[in-house]
């Protein structure tokens, strides 16, 4: 699930706390200075812990209220979190409050329907965590060694940009799309395959609207069964009624049960 940092205010202690409390109870880990178990601990060098935890974040959640755009240190963890290219979520708790250097990003209201606005957060946190997340945290190496690069990796995965702008144009395509096709990637052992599409377009796609994004699958002797699994799985956790048996029947109707096995081969194998 998602890292969080919470960015409030101290006279918003309560809300923050209490947007804490539901954030762990979705089952996300979440950064709150105050916090008694993961917070800052009496005679820690705060500052330096607070860089650190907005660097390690994937999303910095910011609670908007007038005292909040006031505050010279929320102004500083708006300026780094953006200036690291981090996912920020603004979150309006009083009525009105727009931060200046926010106004171009949807917000998340609490003051008119604080069920939607918690949804929409939920959903969104969801999205951030599918597409690998933004934090990195100090002491994680980027060096993956033999194995491939995966989605969570995406901020040290470099130099695939063009191939990655290509595969995912090629899956925005509404002849592509319409065609119901499917998009393979082959190449020689060894080659990056698995990085491309792990790294780089899985990354890339999870966060477009209305797109939704399976880990990687290994195909096994039933490579249909493995997807079905997968569809179901993903399908529950959306809120939707797919089970295994309807979702083989509809994939058992498509040219995947048509594939020779090699184009099922395991990623790095010369397939995907």
């Amino acid at each position: 699930m998602a890292k969080v940092f919470i960015s409030y205010a101290s006279e918003d202690g309560e809300c923050a706390a209490g947007l804490h409390r539901w954030l762990v109870g979705e089952g996300h880990e979440v950064f709150l200075d105050r916090d008694l178990h993961d917070g800052i601990r009496v005679g820690e060098q705060w500052e330096r812990r607070l860089h650190e935890r907005l660097r390690w974040a994937d999303a910095v959640l910011c609670v908007l209220t007038r005292v909040y755009l006031e505050s010279t240190w929320c102004a500083a963890e708006v300026g780094i979190a953006l200036s690291r290219g981090s996912r920020v979520l603004p979150v309006r708790a009083e009525p009105g409050v727009v931060h200046p250097l926010l106004t171009s990003l949807q917000h998340a209201d609490l003051t008119v329907d604080s069920a939607a606005g918690r949804a929409a957060l939920a959903k969104e946190l969801h999205r951030v965590d599918a597409a690998g997340g933004w934090g990195w945290p100090d002491d994680r190496s980027p060096f993956p060694g033999l194995r491939p690069f995966d989605i969570k990796q995406h901020r040290v995965f470099f130099g695939r940009g063009q191939e990655t702008k290509e595969l995912a144009e090629l899956l925005r395509s509404p002849a592509e799309r319409a065609e119901q096709a499917v998009l393979l990637v082959v190449g020689s052992s060894g080659c990056g395959k698995s990085s491309l599409v792990r790294a780089g377009l899985a990354h890339v796609m999870a966060q477009e609207p209305g797109w939704q994004t399976l880990p990687p699958i290994l195909p096994g002797k039933d490579p249909v069964v493995a997807l079905a699994r997968e569809l179901a799985l993903a399908a529950q956790q959306l809120g939707l009624d797919w089970t295994l048996v309807g979702m083989h029947e509809r994939l058992a109707g498509t040219k995947l049960v048509s594939w020779p096995m090699s184009c099922w081969s395991k990623p790095g194998r010369g397939g995907y």
